[in-house]
């Protein structure tokens, strides 16, 4: 039996519980909202609401959720509960002496020593991280002179091959042929209608002087510094060593000057 759940002397049982579902519903909540808002069983609010209060556990901490939940619904709990606080089964009836330990006191001295042994282990763990981040810095600056070093030799070495590049390219170009220059022996100049033509060296001296008939042909030897001057540009054509210049100019345009070494002949006539 439940010694700790006694309805008060002046209420009713039966009207006990009418009230405390009244005061649930009131609130509009079920029996599991409140438990669960409340954090307790749910079959605690059950048993109350049903008057079966033998049936409810003998513990404290049962106890508190009833007077919990009691005070949440506005019910007295006094009403229910009696003023003895219930004892915990997992307590024992008599709260056994506790025995604190025995305060440690240190001396100065020891203080000071364990103090300075401290500093110098941590003096010692700092050097040697030092001493790590240096090596670390030596072995890095160490890989990036052997990487700038192999940099350098491959440009050496780039600069070497392109320099036995150059002396091979030389020694071929050296032995290669010069090439055969054919000789030109005559210059022809050809009439397609009558014109008149005058051919000078580099001295002035005129060689020929004269008009040339329609179909007709004069020779001479090719001479680089020969000059031609024609009253009929476009009446004549030039034949030297296969080729053929047949655009000097228009029909009766004059022109004088005109160079015979063959390449000013082909650059005056791209002109």
């Amino acid at each position: 039996m439940n010694i700790y759940l006694k309805i008060s002397e002046d209420t009713e049982k039966d009207e006990f519980i009418k009230n405390i579902i009244s005061a649930r519903e009131n609130k509009k909540v079920s029996v599991k909202d409140a438990a669960k808002y409340l954090n307790i069983s749910q079959n605690i609010i059950l048993k109350l609401e049903k008057g079966n209060f033998t049936e409810i556990p003998n513990d404290i901490f049962i106890i508190g959720h009833i007077r919990t939940y009691l005070k949440w619904i506005e019910i007295n709990p006094n009403l229910l509960l009696k003023n003895t606080i219930p004892s915990n089964n997992n307590l024992t009836a008599k709260t056994p002496n506790i025995i604190l330990p025995y305060k440690f006191k240190l001396p100065k001295f020891y203080i000071l020593l364990f103090s300075i042994i401290a500093f110098f282990f941590i003096l010692i763990i700092y050097k040697n991280l030092n001493k790590i981040e240096r090596v670390n810095d030596k072995i890095i600056t160490t890989e990036n002179i052997i990487e700038k070093n192999i940099k350098i030799e491959n440009m050496h070495e780039g600069l070497l091959k392109s320099k036995d590049q150059i002396e091979e390219t030389k020694i071929e170009n050296e032995k290669k042929p010069e090439p055969v220059i054919k000789k030109i022996d005559t210059i022809t100049i050809e009439a397609t209608a009558d014109s008149w033509i005058e051919i000078q060296d580099n001295n002035s001296e005129i060689l020929v002087s004269k008009i040339i008939k329609k179909d007709s042909q004069i020779k001479l030897p090719y001479k680089k510094d020969l000059i031609l001057v024609t009253g009929n540009a476009g009446g004549i054509i030039i034949h030297i060593d296969n080729n053929v210049i047949n655009n000097l100019g228009a029909s009766g345009e004059v022109k004088r000057n005109i160079s015979l070494n063959l390449e000013n002949l082909i650059k005056f006539i791209d002109e």
